[in-house]
């Protein structure tokens, strides 16, 4: 069972922020190569490389909805973490309990394992209402655990 980012406004423009840091690199490295006598081959490539990053990084923005952030197997929960780390794995039985943390501007889960003195964030307001409600009640289930979640206002 699988949760996918939210279709909202959010990942759009993130996408349009990053092309315009694109076009914004591009008329920096175009200004800077004009007024070079000979430019180097090596600087004009490090120069470059903020262009084609920010590019890949407004494609990924704008896949983002269309993208599997939660995934639930039989025996694991796997959390997509970006596009150049793995994804979390978490073994439903190592879950202790989870704190949903409510603060100002944002909204995220976290999930205490047990006998690990650290924890693994689940952003919640990521996903759509109804997949968040479909994902606690699924999570609730698999883990066999009545009191999972616990709520915390900052």
């Amino acid at each position: 069972m699988g949760f996918q980012y939210a279709n909202n406004s959010a990942w759009m423009k993130k996408a349009w922020g990053a092309f315009s840091l694109a076009f914004l690199s591009l008329g920096l490295v175009v200004l800077q190569a004009k007024h070079m006598y000979r430019p180097d081959n090596m600087i004009v490539i490090i120069a470059f490389l903020p262009v084609v990053i920010a590019v890949l990084q407004g494609i990924h923005y704008m896949k983002r909805a269309d993208m599997e952030y939660i995934y639930m197997a039989e025996d694991k929960l796997y959390i997509y973490r970006g596009p150049f780390l793995p994804r979390e794995k978490i073994d439903y039985r190592y879950i202790d309990y989870c704190v949903e943390v409510y603060e100002k501007d944002r909204k995220y889960m976290k999930i205490q394992l047990k006998d690990s003195p650290g924890d693994v964030q689940i952003h919640t307001e990521w996903l759509s209402p109804s997949d968040l409600k479909q994902f606690k009640t699924e999570l609730q289930r698999r883990t066999k655990e009545d009191k999972l979640f616990r709520t915390k206002t900052i």
